[in-house]
């Protein structure tokens, strides 16, 4: 039997057909005030002003929610506190990276990007499993994002 040149195979486009009908692959939406986001705006790319002071609500965690994804960046400095949650204890791991040598380890419900960050601050999380949100969240400066 001849050897299958791997090259020639055809693959299917996972580009083309979002893992859930209506999802928003490769897109981004400016975001600077409250705002609830669903199943279907994950793998979206969330731009974020910290002018004033508002609340990101993400879906809670659940089993059918395994696979979800959102990523937050900072385009701005300002004064407001930009908090994201899904409003479920105890449901948000994962590490704080900042300007300090050690990553700092997270768990909470709420994700706080402060006034005191600077732009290009990111928090990125991915739903694990049925309870729980892994985050990284990366700063410049040390009291830039925190967890609570």
């Amino acid at each position: 039997m001849a050897a299958a040149n791997i090259l020639s195979q055809a693959f299917p486009d996972f580009t083309a057909q979002p893992f859930f009908p209506g999802m928003q692959v490769g897109s981004a939406q400016a975001i600077a005030a409250a705002v609830v986001l669903s199943p279907l705006q994950s793998g979206m790319l969330c731009t974020v002003s910290k002018a004033a002071a508002y609340a990101i609500t993400i879906p809670a965690p659940s089993a059918g929610n395994v696979g979800l994804s959102y990523r937050f960046v900072s385009l701005a400095v300002g004064v407001g506190v930009v908090t994201i949650s899904a409003g479920v204890a105890a449901s948000i791991v994962g590490t704080i990276i900042n300007n300090t040598p050690n990553a700092i380890p997270c768990n909470g419900q709420t994700i706080s990007m402060l006034a005191a960050g600077v732009l290009g601050d990111s928090v990125e999380v991915l739903y694990v499993s049925a309870t729980l949100i892994h985050a990284r969240c990366v700063t410049s400066n040390a009291a830039g994002i925190t967890v609570a």
